[in-house]
């Protein structure tokens, strides 16, 4: 039975990292934990030179299929799962956004990878992987494959498709495989990294999993997370930034005596009180993988989790471009190839802007709960640094601004922010 929203507001505002997990049933916290990877004969021979002297850069040459549960699931990787390698020491694996092409992610890894990586003996060191969570909808996917809701497998919810299992429960799997089995047998890092619904992904991830309990004790293997341009952020408390202008700061947004009324500085917030703090965007009414794990350990885990949010510094409803000249590389990153003229040009620079705009709008998350963590994502992405740092001192947490960028996965990681996720302890 969901908690009721008075309830939980006065156990969260009282009680500070207080909270129990709810009762699940046994077959619902199996599904987050069981279940095995079965190498299905990948689209490449691993036979070939490129596999067998060199990583696989090209994301056509480098898709794989495993079998989980009876179902199949794609992915794309430099080296195969299930095949043992002594090189591989740091591994990335980058989650695609809402509708997004897996295919398409891994380029933009590998283009970040050949960036950062000095020759290809370094790249062979590395281990790229680029999922694909399925959505139900997606006609070009085949019927065997698992499949999730449009949104759903960003939040860690349950397959539409049977067995019905959560996308986290998954992710669990890629990193078990790369942890046991001595396949890897000197990897030092892992970086679980995501764009835009991928972000939102790895963010709870992050704040959820309990899978760094399985981290080996006999030798030191980092992980760390990666969260670029999300829509959205868990929060840990009922508390939210002030939405009415003036002073900044956190409270509660709704009066306790159940009128629905915004509080002072929420003046002019939409109206939400009983769904604003629900899972994805707080703790309240969590999903059965979230339940397994409860609210207390989310709250107690998630500040000591390495976590790095990356934000565009123009991935906002009015970005603040006028007069900026983006370097040429970045222009052609995100895509605006309209906008020809000579980056001197005002009217160029306006007419990047206008795009930058444009698509930043375009899958912007503009709920009720959304939007009372901020107008878009740049000003959520602050609104949820200063929360952290307003109640959790002492966190594991950082955030850096990638200037130029918009609401674009190549800009972020095939340009400035690429080196966040080649960076070793």
């Amino acid at each position: 039975m969901r908690t009721t929203w008075g309830a939980a507001l006065v156990a969260a505002a009282l009680l500070p990292g207080a909270g129990c997990a709810a009762t699940v049933r046994a077959d619902d916290a199996r599904v987050a934990y069981e279940g095995r990877f079965e190498p299905d004969e990948p689209r490449w021979r691993e036979t070939d030179a490129i596999a067998s002297e060199y990583p696989c850069l090209e994301a056509n040459d480098c898709l794989h299929t495993l079998t989980h549960r009876g179902r199949r699931f794609d992915y794309h990787a430099s080296h195969p799962l299930f095949q043992p390698n002594d090189r591989v020491q740091h591994v990335v694996i980058l989650v695609h956004g809402l509708g997004g092409s897996a295919a398409a992610n891994f380029d933009t890894l590998a283009d970040a990878a050949r960036r950062y990586a000095s020759d290809r003996s370094e790249l062979s060191e590395l281990l790229l992987v680029a999922p694909h969570f399925a959505d139900e909808g997606a006609k070009e996917v085949a019927t065997d494959r698992h499949r999730w809701t449009k949104t759903g497998w960003a939040s860690g919810d349950k397959s539409v498709t049977k067995p019905r299992l959560s996308s986290f429960s998954i992710l669990d799997g890629v990193v078990r495989e790369l942890l046991h089995g001595g396949r890897f047998p000197n990897l030092h890092s892992i970086v679980l990294a995501g764009h835009s619904a991928g972000g939102q992904m790895v963010q709870r991830y992050a704040a959820i999993s309990r899978i760094e309990e399985e981290l080996p004790k006999d030798r030191a293997i980092a992980m760390r997370y990666v969260v670029a341009n999300p829509s959205s952020y868990l929060y840990l408390g009922p508390t939210r930034p002030f939405f009415a202008p003036g002073p900044t700061g956190f409270g509660l947004p709704y009066a306790f005596d159940r009128s629905w009324k915004t509080t002072p500085p929420f003046a002019g917030a939409p109206i939400c009180p009983e769904a604003y703090d629900e899972y994805r965007y707080g703790l309240e009414d969590l999903n059965a993988y979230a339940k397994a794990v409860g609210p207390k350990t989310i709250r107690r885990q998630y500040p000591r989790r390495e976590v790095t949010y990356l934000i565009g510094r123009l991935d906002a409803i009015a970005p603040d471009c006028e007069g900026t000249a983006p370097p040429p590389e970045l222009r052609e990153k995100q895509g605006f190839e309209a906008c020809d003229r000579s980056l001197q040009d005002p009217e160029a620079t306006a007419c990047w802007c206008r795009e930058m705009a444009k698509k930043s709008l375009a899958d912007l998350d503009r709920s009720c709960p959304a939007t009372l963590q901020g107008e878009d994502r740049h000003a959520r992405a602050l609104a949820y640094f200063r929360y952290l740092n307003a109640y959790f001192r002492g966190h594991r947490h950082r955030l850096e601004e990638i200037p130029f960028a918009g609401h674009s996965v190549r800009a972020m990681f095939a340009g400035p922010g690429g080196g966040e996720l080649f960076r070793r302890p």
